[in-house]
Parts: C-alpha cells; structure tokens; sequence
C-alpha cells in the first residue's frame, strides 16, 4: 500500500514537467557503432554509423562507407550522406567536406560555396573561406564581401557598422565591409568587436581593449573574463588577483575577489567580496546582494546557493524557492531536474524541491516524466526510476554535476 501511494504521489509529482521541452532521442551504442532510441528504449535509428553528434535542431551520422547525413529533430533525412564531414552553417545552411575541400550547401541541397574552399568557418551570418592560404568573407547567400586576399580575417557578424578583423603583412589590424582600413594594421593580435569593444594583443602578451576609433579604453589586466556579448554591457578582467568589472567606455564599476563568467547566455555573473557571493547583471548591477558562502550558476530560473553550511536554490529575485537544508552539493537544474548528494549517493530534485528520485545513484541526470540517465558499471543508461528499469544501454558519456565555483589559488 505504502509503494502504491509513493508511486501515485510521484506521478503527480512528474506531472508538472510537461510543459518543458527535453529531448525526445538519445546516442546509443552496440558492437561499436552509433545508432538513435526514443524514450522509451526503441531503436528509431538503426546502429550502423561511426559517428553521431546532437546539434539542435539537427543531428549529424557519418558512417565511414557512406559518409555523412544529417536528421531533423523528427529524424526526417533533410541532407543525404556522401560528405565526409558536415558542421552546422548559418541558420539552414551546413558546411560540407568531400575530397579535402570545404563548401557549403542549404537544408535542400543548393550549393552556397562550392566544394573548392581548404577551409571554411561561419559566424552569425556569413562565412570566413580559406584558399591558397588567403582568407575572405562572405555572405549567407554566398555573396563576396572581402576579396580572398588576407592571411586571416574574422568578424562574429557582417555588419557596416563593425569592423572587421584582417591581418596583412604578419600585422593585424581592422577594415570595414568596403575592404578599406578603418584601423590600421599595427597589432600582434586583433580579436572581434563586441559591443564596440575589441581585445588586442600586443608583444609580451600585453593585452588592452580598443574602440572603433583605435583608442585603448580598458588596459594594464592579465586576463579577461568577461566579455562583451549581445546581452552584456561590461568587461571582466583580472590583474594580480584581482577581477574588475568596467562599462563600455572603460569607467571602473567595482573590484572583487572572484568573478566567475556562467558560460551561457544569460547575463549573470557570480561575484565574490569580503568572503561572500552574489550576481551582477549584464550592466554590472548587483542584483542578489554578496550574502552566501557559494553558489552555482542560474539555470532554468533557479542557482543553488550554499548558506550556514546548507544548499538550497534561490530564483533572481534572490527568494529561496527550494529550502537551504541540503547538506551535500545539489546540482544544476537540466530539464526540470536536479541531482542532489547524500552519502548515500545521487537522486533527484523538481524544481520545487520535491524528491522525485530517492538518492542511490552514481549519477543520475533527469530526461521526462519518469525517465532518466543513469550510469552503471561505466556505461549510461536510459533508466525507469520508477520501475527501477534499465530500458537501453547508450554509450560512456560524462554526466556533468553542478558547478561550483573554486577559487584560485594567488601567490
């Protein structure tokens, strides 16, 4: 009776992830080659490839006999095999190789470059071309924007309002859309603008920030930490142990111990003073005052935050949503789960803190419903939790716990 109405509770529980989205297949392996099961264990893929990578919406199989294809998320062939190798392009759009040469072609075949390229590369709407060990740039409608005439060239985005990063002559320095020097080229190292900032890179490894008139603006730091994003207003840098955080025009906003960039795209980054933790947005505003003895990064609206020696999980409102009364490091949020540790091993969390895998795991990383990955003897498995049910076997892949920010040692 008692496990009729724990499983009855649970199902309930379980309930309130329907309205997320988490993957429908997973990579499996099987006498060494790679094939696609659903949830349920169901091969929807047969294991003949040597390869299969997951690229929303996208995945690419290469099999060494037939060469490369790729599936959408319905697992409808959308680029049949004969490429040697396929990476995602622009939006539509895959950058192709056969016979050592690079070109593009669209979900429906249309050739975008031809196959005659050494290399290509794209950013967020174009393509940087290796030829003859000479670089160009062009459009995502394969349209010449600069001549192949460079020993390298970058930009993350065609625009007529951003430079663009070219080295000529063993220097580097910046033109625009026009093919003119709008920044002469006197650097070592010349990296993208982002937010009308750019790194530079001088001899002895002096690294400084530029505007799009050549002026240093942020200078005298060992490294950066932070940069510049579509959602980020400020700059992180490091000098001697110490992070500082500047505007755009290079006015210091704040010092601290510790800055920790999240790797994703929200901007909100962990800061760390006089022994404490918060977050500070995009502009460098705190937004959860510097009050817990460690914490993770924001994920799916939630962070866990240690305090008083406990974990717990606060939204950025800085509310506690899920009490701070785990003794043990709890997880990131993934899918509407988390992993959370006792010594008895790994279980589950919703995102209301309700118990939805009892902690006896090595690792358990949350899919849907009752469904998780779980790893045995070295190996994952696509696991029933519930009815304690191995569905199908997949292959050795590292699932990643919570993050927790370890400060580096200064001497």
């Amino acid at each position: 009776m008692k496990k009729i109405l724990f499983l009855l509770k649970l199902t309930l529980l379980l309930c309130s992830f329907t309205g997320l989205t988490q993957p429908k297949y997973f990579i499996f392996e099987k006498k060494g080659k790679l094939g696609l099961v659903d949830l349920q264990g169901k091969t929807v893929l047969a294991p003949t490839f040597n390869s299969i990578e997951e690229k929303q919406p996208y995945f690419i199989a290469c099999s060494k006999t037939k060469g490369c294809s790729v599936y959408n998320g319905n697992l409808q062939l959308v680029l049949k095999g004969g490429y040697n190798s396929i990476e995602l392009g622009c939006e539509g759009q895959f950058i192709v190789k056969k016979n050592g040469k690079y070109g593009v072609v669209s979900e429906k075949g249309a050739v975008i470059l031809p196959l005659k390229y050494s290399e290509i590369n794209s950013n967020k709407n174009g393509y940087t071309v290796t030829l003859n060990e000479k670089m160009g740039l062009f459009n995502s409608e394969g349209k010449e924007i600069i001549p192949i005439s460079y020993r390298w060239i970058y930009t993350d985005k065609i625009d007529d309002n951003i430079p663009i990063a070219a080295k000529l002559d063993g220097k580097e320095g910046y033109i625009n859309t026009k093919n003119e020097w709008v920044i002469p080229p006197t650097y070592r190292d010349a990296f993208a603008f982002r937010q009308g900032l750019a790194k530079i890179r001088e001899v002895r490894d002096y690294i400084y920030y530029i505007n799009l008139k050549g002026e240093p603006v942020i200078q005298d730091f060992d490294a950066n930490v932070i940069e510049p994003s579509d959602n980020t207003y400020i700059v992180g840098v490091r000098k001697e142990c110490k992070y500082m955080v500047y505007d755009l025009n290079g006015n210091l906003l704040d010092t601290y111990n510790l800055l920790r960039n999240n790797w994703s795209d929200d901007a909100i980054f962990a800061v760390k003073k006089g022994g404490k933790w918060g977050y500070i947005d995009g502009y460098g505003k705190v937004i959860i005052p510097l009050e817990y003895e460690e914490v993770g990064n924001f994920s799916e609206g939630l962070a866990a935050v240690r305090k008083d020696g406990k974990w717990g999980y606060i939204n950025l409102k800085n509310e506690v949503v899920i009490p701070i009364e785990f003794t043990n490091e709890v997880g990131f949020f993934k899918n509407g789960g988390a992993e959370y540790y006792t010594d008895r091993g790994a279980g589950l969390i919703n995102l209301k803190g309700e118990i939805i895998a009892e902690p006896k795991y090595d690792s358990i990383e949350y899919v849907n419903g009752n469904i998780a990955i779980v790893s045995f003897n070295g190996y994952n498995y696509l696991y029933d939790f519930v009815k304690e049910k191995k569905l199908k076997r997949l292959r050795k892949v590292k699932i990643h716990k919570g993050f927790i920010a370890v400060e580096p040692r200064c001497d």
